[in-house]
């Protein structure tokens, strides 16, 4: 997956013209594309591969709905996954891989043994921290029993960070073969003894099977490693392991896009004024924004109101105007002064400009890129009581994703059309919180707007 920037693939929420389709379909670089067709004039001999949009309408009218069509080759026939449904009984226990821990008696007065290791391996399967809690605490006391001992173990998750905490009061010899403590999250160290809990420095690693491919011998098409594949699908196992638990799922978000794109990091430039005539020392006029949400309509009014201001002040004549080209989205600044897009937290890049200076030598300064208003790039809702997503190969609270679009101030509804439950991590809620934060996982200041969040929550399989 490409980590870096992501492309909004959305369209505006209006009817669009057949200049936009095409304009759009350019955009998102579709490839095979044919054409923008009424009913009436589609074209007479079809291509191998094709698609295009098709209007309802005929040509001699106002139109109706859009429709897109897609050919491909004929006579060939393909296969997908529509569903599949299992328990989740993928073992991450494995014999002679990760099953193995042995705890070292400390030696006593009142213990007849010097030094002593006691070892126990755990079957293979597919386990809990619980599961493997009582299984270790059962052996242990039998342990105990027939050695006269009185060696304690205990090993619990902690919900919010999936870190494991262990309690033990002989030391721990992380460091054989076979051990079990990367599933622990512990390091493969001896250690111990843990009179109080002690955490462990990784989050614990219940899916030992990062991937899991689906394949199917009449297929192909897909790839692994450059070489052609089966795989018709591919996914994460989640979830706790065979039990009929509690999941959710994001049912429906509202708000408002509220979400900021200026902020203390990229709201700055300044004006220098250029005097040819009296070559006096410059003058500087330093632009600064709140943060909050802007358009480019936005920003050209609060930047003209603060040089009025300082024209006022000091008998200058700076003039600025700023526009958004609405085929693209380059911005034009027409300003009589040196911009300095150069200095720290500058505003160029949400306008399309590199971080230089610009001088006033044509009549209208085109951006080299597109004007970037969506600093936050992806939006990711946050369930405190939600397991089983992950970010960047680490255990996440995420329920949902999506990407902002739309004008400062419009409604934002977000109704996943095919419901993605979660497995819960508590049995018993007394609370809940939902946050919402940017593809940095930094949390989202949405200025006091109201958010609007509708959760189901419903018996595994049910």
């Amino acid at each position: 997956m490409d980590q870096g920037k992501k492309t909004d693939k959305t369209l505006p929420d209006r009817p669009l013209t057949s200049r936009d389709i095409i304009k759009y379909v350019v955009k998102f670089n579709i490839n095979h594309f044919r054409g923008v067709f009424s009913r009436d004039d589609l074209p007479k001999k079809p291509r191998t591969i094709e698609c295009g949009i098709l209007n309802l309408d005929v040509s001699s009218g106002d139109g109706s709905h859009w429709v897109a069509f897609y050919k491909i080759k004929d006579k060939d026939s393909e296969i997908a996954l529509l569903s599949l449904q299992t328990f989740n009984s993928f073992p991450n226990i494995i014999d002679a891989f990760n099953n193995r821990l042995k705890i070292e008696v400390i030696p006593s007065k009142r213990n007849k043994y010097k030094s002593h290791i006691f070892a126990f391996y755990l079957e293979e399967g597919c386990y809990e921290i619980e599961d493997i809690n009582k299984k270790i605490a059962k052996e242990l006391s039998q342990v105990n029993n027939k050695y006269g001992t009185q060696l304690t173990f205990s090993v619990r998750i902690d919900p919010v960070d999936f870190r494991t905490y262990i309690k033990c009061n002989g030391i721990l010899q992380f460091n054989t073969q076979y051990s079990i403590a990367p599933v622990l999250g512990f390091k493969k160290i001896r250690c111990g003894p843990f009179h109080e809990a002690c955490r462990s420095e990784k989050t614990a690693n219940l899916n030992t099977i990062n991937s899991i491919k689906v394949l199917c011998n009449i297929a192909h098409g897909s790839f692994n490693n450059q070489l052609q594949s089966h795989s018709i699908y591919e996914f994460f196992p989640s979830g706790r392991t065979g039990k009929k638990d509690s999941e959710i799922a994001l049912l429906c978000l509202q708000s408002f896009n509220s979400f900021p794109n200026i902020n203390e990091n990229n709201n700055k430039f300044s004006i220098e004024i250029v005097d040819n005539e009296n070559n006096n020392a410059p003058m500087m006029c330093y632009i600064k924004l709140e943060e909050g949400c802007y358009e480019i309509e936005d920003i050209n009014q609060r930047v003209k109101k603060q040089i009025d201001v300082y024209n006022s002040e000091n008998l200058t004549n700076i003039t600025f105007d700023i526009s958004v080209d609405p085929n693209d989205f380059r911005s034009y600044i027409k300003c009589n002064g040196v911009l300095h897009f150069e200095i720290p937290c500058s505003i160029a890049p949400v306008l399309g400009f590199e971080k230089r200076q610009y001088k006033p030598e044509y009549e209208i300064l085109r951006s080299e890129k597109a004007a970037n208003l969506n600093t936050i790039n992806s939006i990711k809702v946050m369930c405190n009581i939600a397991q089983g997503s992950f970010n960047n190969h680490l255990q996440s609270h995420s329920i949902y994703e999506f990407f902002p679009s739309g004008r400062t101030g419009s409604k934002v509804i977000q109704s996943p059309p095919n419901l993605i439950y979660y497995k819960l991590n508590k049995t018993n809620i007394d609370s809940i919180t939902v946050q919402l934060v940017d593809q940095d996982h930094k949390p989202i200041d949405n200025f006091g707007e109201t958010l609007t969040v509708v959760l189901h929550i419903k018996r595994y399989g049910s």
